[in-house]
């Protein structure tokens, strides 16, 4: 099965073109990701793997639902950040 690269190539365009005003707003700019407690031993795969390969750059939480108790217990260990927007509710 041959894959139509063309669609994939125009959008790629149109995000590269857009990216530079979206990526002005520096305080949105990381890895966001979304967890909850049920996915545990998956979220300390990641943050592990994560933490080797990219220290550096910001990492966000998305809680999935409210069962993050677990996750959010290493939010000091992993350096993350937790992002609550209302709108998610």
């Amino acid at each position: 099965m041959k894959v139509e690269t063309t669609n994939l190539r125009s959008q790629f365009h149109y995000l590269e073109r857009a990216s530079p005003s979206y990526m002005s707003q520096e305080q949105n700019i990381g890895v966001y990701f979304s967890a909850s407690d049920k996915v545990y031993d998956w979220t300390m795969a990641f943050l592990n793997s994560f933490l080797t390969f990219n220290p550096n750059l910001r990492l966000i939480l998305i809680p999935f639902n409210e069962q993050c108790d677990r996750i959010l217990q290493l939010q000091t260990q992993y350096n993350f950040e937790v992002d609550v927007d209302p709108s998610f509710s």
